[in-house]
């Protein structure tokens, strides 16, 4: 493994590797981290008037000419009465999250266990219908209808958005390990840019479900403020950090691919290249074929077509070579 491979992979694992804190941060908030939330309901203020949670058309035993409607609206209309948050005991302020909700009193602060489908039970329109109805003793109270429609969206998304989250990080998990062998594999680089591709894709799907949800309900909730006195909000600390682990995963995508096409998962390529240009230098040795000296067809000190001149050598003490290298 050489060092430029070993960068080469380390980028995007780093990316990866701060997507998955990001998605972290953004799925334990309130339940690690108290203060950030998805979105947040302001019902310190709320005040609800009996003739808005009667919803006169429920009432089906009655008959539905325009007298008797007349004769029930100025029935009700002496009786008319502005419920609070204390009279619905409701907290001042509710942040919700991923697995769970906090409630906020003055300077207190409670938040519940962390939940799969928390929303299924927390948010139960049948029980708060009830609840309407027996605090204002009107048996067709209802809740505003402006607010059901949103409630029912988020109960609905709620649910498999945290199913995606949950895919997204274990996807992103495995894409850290598979990681790692693509520091030693080209294939291994394959496979993690596919496990890559993967966990983007849901994330990105993840954060859109959470970001709609929390708009539909914030939305909703401003349309009756002024009639109901309530407000909400984003935070828009979290909708930034489900988008910031959206491009760190985007970006170590585009990384992952380098690593397929680039960066050699070898160090010993550029010792061969040396090696051989080594080996082409020694070949460069004269290998032609010997003749003698005397050889008219061969000039002393030369080389004709390819061969050593040789020349005979009395080394002094008897011994005699016939021939060695000359002119060389």
């Amino acid at each position: 493994m050489g060092v430029g491979r070993f960068a080469c992979v380390a980028l995007p694992f780093a990316l990866t590797t701060c997507s998955i804190i990001c998605i972290m941060i953004a799925m334990l908030a309130g339940i690690t981290n108290k203060n950030l939330y998805m979105f947040e309901l302001d019902t310190a203020n709320l005040s609800v008037s009996s003739s808005t949670l009667l919803n006169i058309a429920d009432i089906t035993h009655l008959p539905t000419d325009n007298s008797i409607g007349a004769q029930v609206g100025q029935a009700i209309a002496p009786n008319s009465h502005n419920y609070t948050a204390d009279d619905f005991g409701l907290a001042d302020h509710y942040k919700v999250n991923l697995w769970n909700y906090c409630t906020v009193t003055g300077s207190k602060q409670n938040c519940t266990k962390g939940k799969f489908d928390y929303a299924a039970t927390s948010v139960d329109l049948d029980s708060m219908r009830a609840v309407v109805q027996r605090i204002s003793n009107l048996p067709n109270g209802t809740l505003p209808s402006e607010l059901k429609g949103s409630l029912k969206t988020f109960q609905k998304v709620h649910k498999w958005s945290q199913v995606v989250y949950i895919i997204s990080i274990l996807t992103g998990a495995l894409t850290l390990l598979l990681g790692v062998l693509a520091i030693f594999s080209k294939g291994a680089s394959c496979v993690t840019y596919i496990v890559s591709g993967i966990a983007s894709t849901s994330l990105i799907i993840a954060s859109i479900m959470a970001s709609i949800e929390s708009s539909v309900v914030v939305a909703a909730v401003k349309a009756v403020r002024d009639a109901y006195q309530v407000n909400a909000r984003l935070n828009t600390s979290w909708i930034a950090t489900t988008w910031l682990a959206v491009a760190f995963s985007l970006g170590a995508g585009m990384f992952w691919v380098f690593t397929i096409c680039c960066c050699s998962t070898s160090s010993k390529s550029g010792k061969k290249s040396r090696r051989s240009r080594g080996d082409d230098t020694e070949k460069l040795v004269p290998t032609g074929a010997y003749h003698r000296v005397d050889d008219p067809n061969q000039k002393q000190g030369a080389f004709t077509h390819g061969a050593v001149p040789m020349k005979p050598m009395n080394r002094g003490n008897g011994a005699y070579e016939p021939y060695s290298h000359a002119a060389i």
